[in-house]
């Protein structure tokens, strides 16, 4: 159900040549931010359904900036309620991927090493 998703982020990060190193299927976060943590990457995108999200992105943010501090999280796709994407912020997420967004500046910002368009 969330292959499409998938074929997104890569497109996405694609663009700009960034290459996806990894990636996998996890239904536990800490399990999923361990494998981040091993690959090195300096950034991840979470890549999931709608409906997996609201229980997912909080707890696989968090583990993920615990496991690998510093390392950008992305998340593909982007909430209808603002106050979903602020929660998520919170929690650990540092941007957005989705079909509105502006992927020159995020791509950019990423390949500058800073992320702060994302």
């Amino acid at each position: 159900a969330y292959l499409p998703r998938l074929e997104f982020a890569r497109s996405f990060f694609a663009l700009a040549g960034f290459s996806v190193e990894a990636d996998g299927q996890f239904d536990d976060p800490d399990l999923a931010a361990a494998a981040a943590a091993r690959c090195g990457a300096r950034v991840v995108c979470i890549v999931s359904t709608d409906d997996r999200y609201p229980e997912a992105v909080p707890a696989l943010a968090g583990a993920l900036k615990r496991a690998r501090p510093g390392v950008r999280v992305l998340l593909a796709g982007l909430p209808a309620e603002p106050e979903r994407v602020e929660a998520w912020r919170r929690a650990g997420v540092d941007g957005f991927i989705h079909l509105r967004a502006d992927a020159y500046a995020i791509l950019a910002a990423l390949a500058r090493g800073n992320g702060d368009e994302a």
